[in-house]
């Protein structure tokens, strides 16, 4: 008897705490409603990280693209006009989405308007993306890294909140430290592809060689177009000891 009235004194208990809990979330929806990433207009019941009419428009990335930087192209070649001419230091990568339309929105949203909401929920689907793609195995994950002015001006870096919570995700290690940006470059959107490539001479530097010696590294970053910043950061990793460099981003330039 006693035996049974400890059960539903446990039960009773149980239920409580699960009706405490559901109007706790509940609570926390309403003072918080959940965003489409893309266009940040409020979600409904049945909407999970993007509304149907973004879900509808949006570009994914995920049968003709280039076999070295992931873009999508149309032609059946393994590589895109861009690598074709240009020579890249990295192994291989993949971008998410195409750069355009809502997409383009959204991350200018995260980079210049502080709606770092966004860079969380993009990196938990970056994983996702990582883990049905079947990507590669590796060693490390950094986040390609802001000079510290901008990174003044600016509070943060969408790279790094990007790169948490993937690694949060996916339980991969991260270093935010080993990766600096030690020149402050001019805005790759204003350069031509030449003058990218220029500008990304010398602006970044590893500070301890002994943590990527021998470590297939992974650069995560929001947008690629030329490749030439992943490059740069490729090519210092490289020459201070690294096996190989992957990249992933979440959106990327469409190739020809």
């Amino acid at each position: 008897m006693k035996l049974n009235m400890n059960r539903n004194n446990t039960r009773g208990i149980l239920l409580i705490f699960n009706r405490i809990k559901k109007i706790g979330h509940n609570f926390i929806n309403w003072l918080y409603p959940k965003k489409c990433v893309f266009c940040q207009k409020e979600l409904k019941d049945n909407e999970a990280d993007c509304c149907e009419i973004c879900y509808n428009k949006i570009e994914k990335i995920s049968d003709t693209y280039c076999t070295k930087c992931g873009k999508k192209h149309e032609v059946d070649e393994e590589l895109c006009f861009d690598c074709k001419r240009m020579e890249h230091v990295f192994t291989n990568g993949r971008g998410m989405y195409v750069y355009e339309g809502v997409i383009k929105k959204s991350l200018f949203g995260l980079k210049f308007f502080k709606h770092t909401w966004i860079g969380h929920k993009y990196g938990k689907l970056l994983a996702k993306f990582y883990m049905e793609n079947q990507l590669w195995e590796v060693d490390l994950v950094i986040p390609v890294p802001l000079h510290k002015g901008r990174y003044i001006e600016r509070g943060y870096n969408q790279a790094e909140i990007i790169t948490k919570a993937f690694c949060k995700e996916k339980l991969l290690p991260y270093n935010t430290k080993i990766l600096r940006r030690i020149k402050a470059t001019t805005p790759q959107k204003d350069l031509t592809d030449i003058n990218r490539q220029k500008n990304m001479i010398k602006a970044f530097k590893v500070t301890d060689k002994s943590v990527i010696n021998n470590k297939k590294i992974l650069l995560i970053d929001d947008i690629y177009t030329t490749g030439a910043t992943i490059d740069g950061c490729a090519k210092v990793l490289l020459e201070c000891g690294a096996d190989k460099i992957y990249f992933l981003t979440i959106a990327i330039g469409k190739g020809l």
